[in-house]
């Protein structure tokens, strides 16, 4: 997860790898990561580790920041960390990815 950077194929320059995003490769890889992420997320969390699983979880939205699963995850691993600033920041975050009215919808799904 260490290198995921960004968006697949984000970082290059026009005209390059077209192919990748006409094969539907980029998305592909896309949907990939993000897995990838939330298992970890969830097995780091499992294992008693929130800091690993809240950092697995960062990892996979720097690839997908609109992926709203792997946001819940990162809450919850920042909520197992007992530090309440930790959840404060992941909703910041998620805030400024998704918008105010979708993370109100989506704090409200987790808590009802």
């Amino acid at each position: 997860m260490s290198l995921v950077r960004g968006d697949p194929f984000a970082d290059a320059k026009g005209g390059q790898y077209e192919w990748a995003f006409s094969s539907s490769l980029a998305s592909s890889m896309t949907v990939a990561i993000a897995d990838c992420a939330r298992r970890l997320s969830v097995a780091r969390l499992s294992a008693g580790d929130p800091a690993g699983a809240e950092e697995a979880a960062r990892a996979g939205l720097r690839a997908a920041p609109e992926d709203e699963t792997l946001w819940v995850a990162a809450a919850e691993a920042a909520g197992a960390s007992g530090d309440p600033s930790s959840v404060a920041r992941v909703w910041r975050d998620a805030t400024a990815a998704l918008g105010a009215d979708r993370v109100v919808e989506l704090r409200g799904s987790l808590e009802g």
